[in-house]
């Protein structure tokens, strides 16, 4: 027979456990689900300021830093591209928060003539050179924080 102590018990390993549940299903849609309907609904473009390579679990992952009207945002991706470069931030102009890496280097001009909201369109294709191939331009990752 269950003593009243051990109900109790029972009781806070279930709240717990349906918390904890709870947490690793708003991370999940916050970073996966709500960045991608933000980002398909309005976005502009940055040029990151800062990469830094990492390993996280099986593979590279990228640090990344672009500013907007003075304020600093980060995120990261996996993928290992050349840290002398930069790239293109898509980035939701309301929350910059919500971003991705696109993997499109920019150019000189590109740093230079950057408005200081962001680019509404990019200002030139996609160099494919940098992939090897179709399927790891499709398989970049991407998660976000933001600093600052």
């Amino acid at each position: 027979m269950a003593t009243k102590a051990n109900k109790t018990k029972d009781r806070i390993v279930i709240i717990l456990l349906v918390l904890t549940i709870g947490c690793l299903l708003w991370t999940f849609c916050r970073y996966f689900i709500v960045q991608q309907y933000y980002l398909s609904k309005d976005a502009r473009y940055a040029i990151t300021t800062l990469i830094t390579l990492g390993t996280a679990g099986r593979g590279a992952t990228v640090d990344y830093e672009f500013s907007i009207q003075s304020k600093t945002y980060s995120g990261w991706a996996s993928g290992n591209p050349n840290r002398q470069k930069h790239y293109f931030v898509k980035f939701y102009p309301k929350n910059p928060e919500y971003n991705e890496l696109t993997f499109r280097e920019a150019t000189e001009a590109d740093i230079q003539n950057m408005p200081p909201d962001g680019y509404k369109k990019l200002p030139h294709r996609l160099i494919k050179s940098f992939y090897k191939n179709k399927n790891e331009l499709n398989s970049q990752t991407v998660h976000t924080k933001h600093s600052n």
